[in-house]
């Protein structure tokens, strides 16, 4: 199913999101998204951190 090229249906992704944490609870999960028209990627994040993950910091505690 992924990637999911000409999706418009934003439930389509959170169904996808959902499944892939159920199927792979101890794994990062990244959303990328790109644009079909200029054919480049604009805009990438996790939407789910393992509750194993040990490597996350509060902001005030991040240096930049």
């Amino acid at each position: 199913k992924l990637p999911m090229f000409g999706c418009t249906d934003p439930s389509q992704v959170l169904t996808e999101i959902s499944n892939a944490t159920k199927s792979f609870p101890n794994a990062y999960i990244r959303l990328v998204a790109f644009d079909n028209v200029r054919q480049v990627q604009v805009s990438s994040f996790l939407v789910h951190r393992p509750s194993s993950a040990r490597d996350f910091r509060a902001p005030e505690e991040r240096s930049v």
